[in-house]
């Protein structure tokens, strides 16, 4: 799943002025659990996307999205559009980018706009739908602040073709991490209209192609005499068995069949903003901006299995990273921003960097889990974060792959510029110069790489062929 972090910045200026000095220590290990792999001066970031193997980057600006290869830092293309929203499709051949007035489609090897669809209402969201053969656009008709209905219209994606129009009761708001609420097979969706409830939808298909909605379930989630009057988002389990939803000290989980209240999480000292469940379904995180610090709660059963001492520090934001195994939080105290990575079976902290100079302003974590996109003062910065039982080499230059760990061994080819690739073993040479064995089948010398994570575990491999 895709995640962002939001935080005042500095100035870009007064960034780049210390920017150097605020890099240069965590140059200096060559062995680490975290490592800056490159970093990009006066660029936005907000709402970037990058590929799957990391090697692209889009980046969203006043009038252009900028496509940025990672290995040379060079900007490839610039598509024009002043995108505030971008998603691919599943094998990442399209490119699905929209703005307040536009929704476009572009081809990720030419690079050329194949689909526009001006829209007449403003645009909150756009996304892929129904086997990527049909694009969903939600729309706002009127102020955004308010529970006021919005329109959701179904477009053909190959010929741009309008389908339906379906008017909502209530509004849907974009908070969600990565899509409208919608199930797998996106036959239901959630809205939280008029603030209180939380609304099941089911569509369907009619026989003239087009498509119509209704309201199956409606969860009761505010309840106004206790003095809340809104409700902040709702959310599917990944196994579309339940639903969370949460509001400023309440948190419930329901059950998505039947609309049963499972339970409810509350206390007038909470005050929740945001609430996320985790990837893989086993607990929910809550940050509570009352405390400045951030709660977590088993899912199943919503007992808390865990409370984060801030230790008189302010807590920016917590999220979760790709697999729901760690959280990257943000702290601020005493004019020091620090940015560490929790463990969820040992609830360990892990400082990653501190900065005198930077507050954060967004993080979007790789799919594979890592690699860590952070925008900081308008400076958009790649580290490497590996998973627990992870070796990740990187690459400041172009180095020598061989077939085997020796200089005598066949040259096979170069491993680029900020490559990040795995590494599944090591073994010795016969001049004493250790050597990592990639998962890419090929040897590189480990004195002209960088390893990041669980390195030194990793096992001695005797077959050299």
């Amino acid at each position: 799943m895709l995640a962002a972090l939001f935080f005042a910045y500095l100035p870009t200026s007064r960034a780049s002025e210390h920017l150097d000095n605020f890099l240069s220590p965590y140059q200096e290990d060559k062995q680490a659990t975290a490592k800056l792999l490159f970093y990009l001066r006066d660029v936005g970031g907000f709402n970037a996307l990058w590929n799957e193997d990391g090697s692209i980057i889009l980046i969203p600006s006043s009038r252009f999205i900028l496509v940025y290869d990672t290995h040379t830092l060079e900007i490839l293309h610039r598509l024009p559009h002043r995108a505030f929203g971008l998603l691919w499709n599943h094998d990442e051949t399209e490119l699905l980018s929209w703005s307040s007035e536009e929704v476009k489609v572009w081809d990720t090897v030419t690079w050329e706009e194949i689909l526009s669809l001006p829209q007449k209402e403003v645009v909150i969201r756009a996304q892929w739908g129904f086997d990527e053969t049909r694009l969903l656009v939600l729309h706002s008709v009127a102020d955004l602040t308010r529970a006021e209905p919005s329109n959701l219209t179904i477009w053909n994606a190959q010929n741009g073709q309008l389908l339906s129009t379906l008017a909502l009761e209530g509004e849907i708001f974009n908070r969600l991490p990565s899509d409208l609420g919608w199930t797998g097979n996106q036959d239901r969706f959630l809205s939280w209209g008029d603030f209180k409830n939380v609304r099941i939808w089911e569509l369907h298909l009619e026989e003239n192609g087009s498509f119509t909605a209704e309201i199956t379930l409606e969860l009761p989630h505010v309840d106004t005499s206790n003095g809340n009057d809104y409700l902040d988002a709702a959310e599917w389990s990944s196994d579309e068995k339940r639903i969370l939803s949460w509001s400023g000290n309440s948190i419930k989980v329901w059950d998505a069949q039947t609309g049963e209240n499972i339970y409810t999480i509350s206390d007038d000292n909470y005050f929740f903003y945001p609430v996320q469940l985790s990837p893989n379904n086993r607990y929910i995180l809550g940050t509570d901006i009352r405390s400045n610090t951030f709660r977590v709660w088993n899912f199943l059963t919503g007992a808390e299995v865990f409370h984060a001492d801030n230790n008189e520090r302010y807590l920016n934001r917590a999220i979760w990273d790709t697999n729901g195994d760690r959280i990257l939080s943000s702290w601020r105290h005493e004019g020091i921003t620090e940015l560490s990575i929790w463990n969820v079976e040992t609830w360990t902290e892990n400082s990653i960097l501190t900065s005198e100079f930077f507050d954060f302003n967004y993080a979007l974590w790789s799919k594979d889990g890592n690699r860590l996109l952070l925008n900081m003062g308008n400076i958009l910065q790649v580290w490497i974060i590996p998973q627990e039982n992870v070796c990740l080499i990187s690459t400041q230059k172009d180095v020598n792959l061989r077939n085997g760990p020796g200089i005598n061994f066949e040259l096979t080819g170069l491993l680029p510029l900020r490559s990040v690739v795995y590494a599944i073993g090591q073994n010795t040479d016969t001049e004493g110069f250790l050597w990592w064995k990639l998962d890419i089948g090929e040897w590189v010398r480990a004195d002209v790489v960088e390893a990041t994570g669980d390195c030194n575990t990793l096992p001695q491999i005797e077959d050299l062929q």
